[in-house]
């Protein structure tokens, strides 16, 4: 089982192209957030696993506002108070702040609510009004978190439920490299111009945020049908044995309108081996079918399936929430580093993130049942690089390394582990992109047939049909 679940990973993670416990998820930003004094711990920790207080977000939202010094002169001054008894007296600048430029209202006339925990929400509406937004006026105060969705450093799938430091720090990280309301400059460098942070204490998370936002902009390009080669090469051992896995092949893909699927067309055509065996396979989608078509050892198999069964399951999973619940843009800072090499019309950006980091998001994406699961897996860390010539993407190289831990019947452990790295070379998009289809005339309807086995499941295992 935890075999085929490590080639399982592996090969999800291969075709993402990296596009995402109790353990920290977000430690790297956590870092830049510190070193620039944006955030702040205890001692040596950022204490990244537990709630933040309103104390603490009162805090940090002050800092956001390049207003930390002001707060604390002001308050020493007697210029701005607060009428609240239940503030610490490290936080009494903070809230005062806050309570003079009525951006924060207490729980009662007389109780800030220092001790209880800040919601997910309650930081999106924080950030929004640090952005230069208005509850009121550019948003309504209760769907602010789809508001902060839309302009891309928040996620209600990920954030909505417990919120912890940890999470703070991403929402904190994405808004500082957002733009401020009708202005081209982001948080972090209106900060910087500000002086409410030094350019050198910030340099890491400003050279970052400006390698962030060009890949960015440069992957929001417009772009409608992509025509792509994808490579990629496993070594998997099983203990003492090793075992060889390619696959290579094309994809071409044309999706006129990307909320529509029926409008979609696709063909992949897949080379597969491993060690002696080889299979070839195909997949096409036209006019709302899927066509599926393997051959191995001289034997074909062809199939034909109706994309509206797929389009109502689809329907279900986002009901639910998933991986396409997270903002591209959001994904920014999942990576530890972003470093842009090369100049003019040919430019590297390579990125990594840390085996930590995409557990933990993984974790927190399947739940705390499921990722259970995950017990005794480890991803080493990811490195994506993705190659722009004039501006337009010409390719994407990715490389990890995973491994899981088991025992076999004589309680003796022993390790699977997977090397990979994969490959995609763009040679057209848009008008560029074609596609020839073969004749589907003899390929064997499987709806119904699908359909029961997922209905099958789903009864006895509630959810399967989801995963």
């Amino acid at each position: 089982m935890k075999k085929i679940l490590l080639i399982a990973l592996a090969v999800l993670l291969c075709l993402s192209l990296c596009v995402p416990s109790s353990a920290a998820i977000y430690e790297a930003a956590a870092k830049e957030l510190n070193d620039a004094g944006i955030i702040e711990g205890t001692g040596d920790s950022l204490e990244l696993d537990r709630a933040p207080n309103r104390a603490e977000t009162a805090a940090m939202v002050v800092r956001l506002y390049g207003a930390e010094e002001e707060a604390k002169a002001d308050f020493a001054a007697g210029k701005i108070t607060h009428p609240f008894t239940d503030v610490p007296e490290w936080a009494d600048p903070y809230v005062a702040w806050l309570f003079s430029k009525e951006l924060t209202r207490g729980i009662s006339d007389t109780e800030f609510g220092s001790a209880n925990l800040c919601s997910g929400h309650d930081y999106s509406v924080f950030m929004l009004r640090a952005l230069g937004y208005k509850d009121g006026v550019d948003f309504d105060y209760f769907d602010a978190g789809n508001y902060a969705e839309e302009l891309g450093f928040y996620s209600t799938f990920l954030f909505d439920g417990e919120f912890l430091r940890d999470d703070m720090t991403a929402v904190t990280r994405q808004a500082l490299v957002t733009d401020m309301k009708e202005s081209d400059k982001t948080l972090i460098e209106n900060l910087a111009e500000s002086g409410a942070v030094t350019e050198d204490a910030a340099k890491e998370l400003l050279d970052k945020s400006a390698a962030a936002k060009e890949l960015q902009e440069l992957m929001g390009s417009e772009i409608t049908a992509i025509d792509t080669d994808i490579k990629a090469d496993m070594t998997m051992k099983d203990g003492d044995q090793a075992s060889a896995f390619t696959m290579k092949g094309s994809l071409k893909l044309i999706m006129p309108d990307e909320n529509d699927i029926m409008t979609v067309s696709l063909a992949s055509l897949l080379s597969i081996a491993m060690d002696e065996e080889s299979m070839d396979f195909g997949v096409w989608l036209k006019e709302g079918w899927i066509y599926l078509s393997t051959e191995a050892e001289g034997e074909t198999l062809q199939l034909k399936m109706d994309i509206s069964f797929i389009t109502e399951l689809m329907k279900e999973v986002e009901q639910t929430g998933s991986m396409f619940s997270i903002p591209q843009e959001l994904s920014m800072t999942l990576f530890d580093s972003i470093e842009k090499t090369g100049s003019g019309d040919n430019v590297v950006y390579t990125c990594t993130m840390t085996g930590e980091t995409i557990m933990g998001l993984i974790s927190k994406l399947l739940g705390e049942s499921m990722s259970e699961m995950l017990n005794g897996y480890d991803i080493g860390d990811i490195t994506v690089a993705y190659t722009f010539v004039g501006g337009e993407l010409k390719s994407v190289e990715e490389s990890f390394s995973m491994s899981a831990t088991a025992y076999d019947e004589n309680g003796e452990e022993y390790v699977y582990s997977v090397d990979c790295s994969v490959s995609l070379a763009v040679n057209a998009v848009n008008n560029g992109v074609s596609i020839e289809f073969p004749d589907f005339s003899e390929y064997i309807d499987f709806t119904a047939l699908l359909e029961n086995v997922v209905s099958e499941l789903d009864t006895e295992m509630p959810g399967t049909a989801l995963i």
